[in-house]
């Protein structure tokens, strides 16, 4: 008997990718714009400190300076640190005069 048999077992080679500008196409090209849009935003906009500190134990004048009076169809705005008086029209919205009140 005679049980020549011929088995020949090849070792297939991993694909081979290289670098071929294939990030630098279509959606990938629109993705890493996005990406280095947003990196330079986070930077450019990013503060180390608060907008507007207000010191502790240091009272603000201008907090209570404004005062607002509605009556009837106007609004009356005045304002202690200018000493003005505004008066608007609600139904036009218009502001119809200024008057200093010291």
């Amino acid at each position: 008997m005679d049980n020549n048999v011929n088995i020949s077992i090849t070792n297939p080679q991993p694909e081979e990718r290289g670098f071929k500008g294939e990030y630098l196409t279509g959606t990938w090209l629109v993705i890493w714009i996005v990406l280095i849009i947003v990196f330079v935003l986070f930077f450019i906009t990013r503060q180390d400190a608060g907008a507007y500190p207000i010191p502790i134990g240091a009272p603000n004048p201008s907090i209570n300076s404004v005062q607002t009076i509605v009556n009837q169809d106007k609004i009356y705005i005045t304002n202690a640190n200018t000493g003005l008086l505004s008066i608007i029209d609600t139904k036009t919205d218009q502001l119809k005069s200024i008057l200093p009140f010291r």
